[in-house]
């Protein structure tokens, strides 16, 4: 069983959600983003760390890398599905009301 929580973003550009991942109720990672761009569907990018190369460039390495593609999909799905469910409960929340969470 996958499970995600997620903690919505404003202001950060693309960057619209993070996420905590609990596998089988074993494993928690911390790390995940959500990406959307204006007019395409948002994606799950895996918890990684940015470095800077000799000559000044940013590259990011993972920090948690999913070998089992069908485990990979599954928690990509949690994590979408999640942010819809977050988004749906900002959206329909009175104005007043502040849905950020934190773990």
């Amino acid at each position: 069983m996958i499970e995600a929580e997620i903690k919505l973003i404003t202001g950060a550009g693309t960057l619209s959600a993070n996420a905590v991942v609990t596998v089988s109720g074993k494993i928690r990672v911390h790390g995940y983003c959500v990406f959307e761009k204006p007019g395409q569907h948002p994606s799950v990018s895996s918890p990684a760390k940015s470095y800077e190369t000799k000559d000044g460039k940013k590259k990011w390495l993972p920090i948690v890398e999913v070998i089992d593609p069908e485990l990979k999909r599954q928690i990509e799905q949690a994590v979408l599905t999640a942010y819809a469910r977050a988004k749906a409960e900002r959206q329909s929340a009175p104005a007043t009301s502040s849905q950020e969470r934190w773990w």
